[in-house]
């Protein structure tokens, strides 16, 4: 996962959560919908029961389910005997004697059920005819609640996919118009070399997070560019500051070497030649301190430097103040009172 790219790991986490967003709503809108359906048969066979029941204490039982218009309506005794029946289930029980048995204290209703018209919801309760306590058990074919849910469940099928491949292509083109910055950005990354470090990474004014980044990397460019510019004129400087020395250097020994001095001559040239190469040290000593200070492996201690009154300020007269010049850093000396105690660090 964590192998693919940015856009592509924004599109999966994207599509996830929306297909379990999806999944989840399609079981509520389902259920919700079952539900709603079945608290509308139910309030319907209630009602059905209730008309059955009147019409059966005004008139004779077996007369009133042939004329009642119920496709599914049988009455039964209170011991469990069949007493009458519509035309369609004539042939059959809806409910076994303990069923109706059951129904004379309390309503009895039974979810699901195979009759002769097909699978269907009964609802049964006690009413009375003659004088009596009978039970009448109604029923309501489940077809069109079963044609209903099937709908819904292909429905929920084919849009809910449909809706997550169209959402997740979006998903992908937001995430591809977000990371559009950085790609331009690694485009003139790339272009940028050591020869030429003036360049800058483009930043849009989006005022997010991608522009901050942008913001810094090209501080951080504009950093290293200047350091670079200052290892170029450091560079510029030593070879200048090497040259001369090595020069003289080069030809004392070329004239100590011709053998057309006497020994005065020849002392003087060595004296010459170790002050040249005393230069040499405190050059190369200045560099190494630049390549510490630069590594920030350079102990900073501060000490009293001594010069004579007499000379007036000896600003710049340090010993590091030929590589303090070459970095911008200004050395400067000052007068102490001799009674003052000297400050390190």
């Amino acid at each position: 996962m964590h192998r693919l790219p940015i856009r592509l790991r924004l599109t999966i986490a994207f599509a996830s959560v929306l297909a379990a967003m999806l999944a989840a709503g399609g079981i509520v809108i389902y259920t919700q919908f079952e539900r709603d359906l079945s608290e509308t048969i139910d309030s319907d066979l209630d009602a059905r029961v209730g008309d059955v029941g009147a019409l059966i204490d005004s008139g004779t039982p077996a007369s009133v389910l042939a004329t009642s218009g119920e496709p599914i309506a049988q009455l039964y005794a209170a011991d469990g005997r069949l007493l009458a029946s519509a035309p369609l289930v004539a042939r059959s029980r809806l409910l076994a004697p303990a069923e109706a048995r059951d129904a004379l204290p309390d309503p009895l209703v039974i979810e699901r059920r195979e009759t002769p018209v097909g699978e269907a919801r009964l609802r049964a309760a006690a009413v009375l005819s003659e004088g009596r306590e009978v039970v009448v058990a109604v029923g309501e074919s489940l077809e069109r609640q079963d044609d209903a849910l099937d709908r819904l469940r292909r429905l929920l099928l084919i849009a809910g996919p449909l809706a997550l491949l169209v959402a997740s292509y979006a998903g992908s083109q937001v995430a591809r118009a977000a990371l559009r910055p950085v790609e331009r950005m690694r485009t003139r990354a790339e272009r940028i070399t050591e020869r030429d470090t003036s360049e800058r990474l483009p930043v849009s004014s989006s005022r997010d997070e991608i522009e901050a980044l942008g913001r810094t990397l090209n501080e951080l460019l504009a950093r290293l560019d200047a350091a670079l510019q200052r290892e170029r004129r450091l560079l510029s400087d030593a070879s200048h500051e090497l040259r001369t020395p090595l020069t003289v250097l080069r030809a004392e020994i070329q004239l100590a070497l011709s053998g057309q001095r006497d020994a005065s001559e020849l002392r003087a040239a060595l004296e010459s030649a170790e002050r040249e190469s005393q230069r040499l040290t405190r050059l190369a000593d200045d560099l190494l301190v630049l390549a510490r200070a630069d590594q920030g492996r350079l102990p900073v201690r501060s000490e009293p430097y001594r010069c004579p009154i007499s000379s007036g300020p000896c600003s710049g007269s340090t010993p590091h103040a030929p590589a303090a010049r070459r970095t911008g850093t200004s050395v400067a000396a000052a007068h102490r009172d001799p009674s003052s105690r000297p400050l390190r660090r």
